[in-house]
Parts: C-alpha cells; sequence; structure tokens
C-alpha cells in the first residue's frame, strides 16, 4: 500500500498557493473566525517539484515584500517525479498588497 501511495503521488501534478490563517480571537475565548483560511493567490510557474515558497518583508519598506519560490522548468501537467529528476529554478517577486476593506 504504501508503495502504491508512493507510486500515485509522484506521477500527479502539483502546485502552489498562498493562504493567509487569522488566528483565534486574543479575548480570552479563543473564538476562530467564521472563516479563518482566505485564499490569498495561487503562485504562477509553480509546476512539478514545487510549494515552498518564502515571504519577507522588504527592508527598508513600509508596503513591500518579496516572495520567492522554487519550481520545476515544466509544464502544469507534468507529475511531481518530473520536478525530482530535472533541474529547478528559483524565481523571485516584489509584491505589494491591497487591503480589502
Amino acid at each position: 500500500q504504501r508503495f502504491t501511495n508512493l507510486l500515485t503521488y509522484s506521477l500527479l501534478p502539483k502546485s502552489a498557493a498562498a493562504y493567509r490563517l487569522q488566528p483565534p480571537e486574543s479575548d480570552g475565548e479563543g473564538k476562530w473566525p467564521s472563516q479563518p483560511i482566505e485564499l490569498i493567490r495561487f503562485l504562477e510557474r509553480a509546476h512539478g517539484d514545487t510549494g515552498f515558497f518564502s515571504l519577507a518583508k522588504l527592508p527598508g519598506s513600509s508596503d513591500d515584500w518579496v516572495v520567492a519560490n522554487y519550481t520545476s522548468t515544466c509544464h502544469s501537467g507534468a507529475p511531481w517525479i518530473y520536478g525530482q529528476t530535472f533541474n529547478t529554478d528559483i524565481y523571485v517577486c516584489r509584491c505589494q498588497p491591497i487591503r480589502l476593506d
């Protein structure tokens, strides 16, 4: 069973996305918001061996962030095993969040 699960996982395509998690309120009751997980965006060009992106505030900037992700240079339908066996690239972009009020 373990081998079958690994083989099945390896032959499926992968992708990556960023989410915002709103923790429970700090009022002592610890009540969770009605929708604690919010999809921020899917990461473009994230295929093959992927999904471990980094997010950091840009030094000296009040609003800008830097996002870095590594991914294989393959098409989105490629299986995970392709990303494990071929070259990987690191993509970096500068982002500015937009407040949704």
